[in-house]
């Protein structure tokens, strides 16, 4: 997967013109500095890995519990 960069997201806004972001978020779509938890590309980059990632290899999933307060 290529880096997230500005000109990729001012094509997302050609593309889909209901996408209406100002210079600003653009910007910290790219290089958040507003304290996000996490960023868009590391967001991107995890999806990535999971679409990469062979099923197969992971274990399988224990028993599910009944939880207590839902019925």
């Amino acid at each position: 997967m290529q880096r997230l960069t500005r000109d990729t997201l001012k094509r997302i806004m050609q593309e889909f013109p209901t996408v209406g972001w100002r210079e600003s978020e653009l910007d910290e779509l790219v290089s958040p500095t507003f304290g996000v938890i996490t960023g868009f590309q590391q967001l991107l980059d995890n999806i990535d890995a999971l679409m990469r990632a062979d099923l197969a290899d992971l274990p399988m999933a224990g028993p599910l519990r009944r939880g207590t307060g839902h019925r």
